[in-house]
């Protein structure tokens, strides 16, 4: 449902990452990142009938570059790091779809998302994405999470009313040391979604 696309591998994926860059575009905070582009992975929707589009921007960046409250997080718990790997969040499920198979492809689609997020975080062996996403796509995913047994656990929220740049700031659980976290709920909602 979603693919890797690494740098070096940009060149070949173009029509795919414009438009998921002019979509994160539209809120003035990601600029910034955008200028390590080429140092980015990028985790897209790979949907022929284009019933799904967007994915994560994916880039290993310095913990001076995040919230405040998510720093302070960051050097409690892990004061070596000096760097982390960030996502930016965007995914859009095509207007016509409605009612059931609305609510069926959105399950669908976020658990893929975050099973394939879990997938990054072991190869980049971080146990956590520290994540920045629109008010509007952070209550999406808070309403579905609900009930889907907090697949999608957060460290440390800052909620878009609470940051200066009015969006969601968090540092998502990828790997629990002790798999209390992402990786049950995963498997719990595979069987639930059938």
């Amino acid at each position: 449902m979603f693919e890797f696309i690494e740098p070096e591998e940009q060149r070949l994926y173009k029509d795919r990452i414009i438009p998921f860059l002019e979509k994160l575009v539209e809120n003035p905070r990601h600029y910034e990142a955008f200028k390590e582009l080429d140092k980015a992975t990028l985790l897209l929707a790979n949907d022929k009938s284009n019933s799904i589009q967007g994915g994560a921007f994916l880039l290993n960046q310095s913990i001076k570059t995040l919230h405040p409250r998510i720093q302070e997080h960051i050097r409690t718990l892990y004061p070596w790091m000096r760097e982390v790997w960030t996502g930016m969040i965007s995914l859009q499920i095509h207007q016509d779809i409605t009612g059931r198979d609305f609510q069926k492809l959105y399950k669908l689609v976020y658990c893929a998302l975050m099973a394939d997020l879990i997938a990054f975080g072991i190869k980049e062996t971080t146990p956590f994405l520290c994540v920045a996403m629109t008010p509007l796509e952070y209550r999406s995913i808070e309403m579905l999470s609900i009930n889907m047994h907090n697949l999608w656990d957060y460290a440390v929220k800052v909620k878009p009313e609470s940051s200066r740049d009015g969006m969601f700031h968090g540092v998502l659980t990828l790997i629990d040391m002790n798999l209390n976290a992402a990786l049950p709920n995963l498997l719990k909602q595979r069987m639930t979604i059938h």
